[in-house]
């Protein structure tokens, strides 16, 4: 791996470009970039670079774009709710803290990690079918009324019926067309009742200090970030989350968004760690890396630092560009900018996958406005992920 400031700046600003398109992921960036850029010496770390960027930017359209529907309180994501109550400069900033210092204790602990991590791989490899059908339990009865988790097994199974299938497409970046459709497009095709919401939400007040009882749940989130490496397919922030509030409840939407955010944080930063350690990652962006040069322990400072750097110029562009976008928001044609967000996830989708992408997303936009519809928690569609992953530990 070589260093090329020319590309790794490049990475950088196009990072924070396209962090700001809801479903763009580091997966689908570096698909369609790798034809032009992926024989360069320093392409390895350009991706490593785009990972960090968006690691805190991503909660920005999450914040944004995904408003909830409808009059009550069902699905509705934190960020979203803190929006619609006029405190969406607060959730931003959460998310920036919960980001800058998850990465760090991350950072900190990797070295403890290294030497430890195999045995722990080991220990829990011939458990992996079984702990993720219990975690699927789990995140299913969390619903806590039996019509809720009827309906979302319902859900859920049909997720896995449809990742099994999309998986098992030749298709270059399937992730994409699934949670695109699970999670962005319902959001814009409610385009509509969005639009009524916008028009309610509280002005945006100050960003202000943020409190120190979020301290807890990123202490959490970093713990729970890494225990979510060790299993495969249970490895969004969301689910992860879902999980942890049983043991520990929350009181605020900031505390969830906090959790949330450490969590994903976390569990990247020690993908790297895990990579080196064991040859197994979790994020599909160090995979990636580790397939074009195996990651090594001694390759680890300059992953690391570079992911940091990358991380840090993220979380202030999310502060930046918050504080500028969050007041003027609500200034903006809702239906319209839905339209044209709609337009480019599937002409995206069209050229990274084809007529077989466009297939995936619209069954999966179907399904997350389903789940959506039904009341249960969109976080069932993970299914996708699930569902196969089970089915491979048990060796169907």
């Amino acid at each position: 791996m070589s260093i090329d400031p020319f590309l790794l700046v490049f990475a950088l600003l196009g990072g924070i470009l396209a962090s700001l398109l809801p479903g763009l992921h580091p997966n689908s960036i570096s698909t369609i970039l790798t034809p032009w850029l992926g024989s360069s010496e320093a392409w390895p770390l350009v991706l490593v670079a785009l990972l960090g960027v968006r690691l805190a930017l991503q909660f920005l359209p999450s914040i944004l774009v995904s408003t909830p529907v409808g009059q009550t309180e069902i699905g509705l994501l934190p960020g979203a709710r803190m929006m619609r109550e006029g405190r969406g400069l607060e959730a931003v900033a959460v998310c920036a803290w919960a980001t800058a210092l998850s990465v760090g204790l991350a950072l900190l602990l990797s070295p403890l990690l290294l030497p430890i991590l195999p045995a722990l791989f080991a220990a829990v490899k011939p458990w992996t079918g079984y702990l993720l059908v219990l975690a699927a339990g789990t995140l299913i009865l969390a619903e806590r009324e039996i019509k809720k988790a009827g309906l979302a097994l319902v859900v859920f199974l049909m997720a896995g019926a449809l990742g099994a299938m999309a998986l098992n497409l030749p298709l270059n970046d399937p992730l994409f067309a699934l949670f695109v459709g699970f999670f962005t497009m319902p959001a814009l095709l409610m385009g509509e009742e969005r639009e009524a919401i916008g028009k309610k939400q509280q002005p945006q007040k100050s960003m202000g200090a943020v409190g120190k009882d979020i301290l807890p749940f990123i202490l959490l989130g970093v713990v729970f970030g890494g225990l979510s490496d060790l299993l495969p397919g249970l490895s969004t922030p969301a689910q992860v989350a879902t999980l942890a509030t049983l043991a520990v409840p929350l009181s605020a939407p900031a505390h969830f968004l906090a959790l949330v955010a450490s969590i994903e944080a976390s569990h990247t930063t020690f993908a790297f760690t895990s990579a080196a350690s064991t040859g197994i990652a979790r994020v599909g962006v160090v995979a990636m890396i580790g397939q074009i040069e195996p990651i090594t322990e001694a390759q680890l400072p300059v992953l690391l630092g570079v992911f940091a750097i990358a991380a840090a110029v993220g979380t202030g562009a999310l502060l930046v560009v918050g504080k500028w976008l969050m007041p003027r928001w609500h200034m903006l044609d809702w239906k319209s900018m839905s339209w044209l967000l709609a337009l480019y996830l599937l002409v995206m989708t069209g050229l990274l996958d084809g007529w077989l992408g466009l297939l995936v997303l619209g069954m999966a936009s179907g399904l997350g406005v389903l789940a959506w519809r039904l009341g249960v928690r969109r976080t069932h569609v993970m299914g996708s992920l699930i569902v196969p992953s089970i089915l491979h530990a048990f060796g169907m």
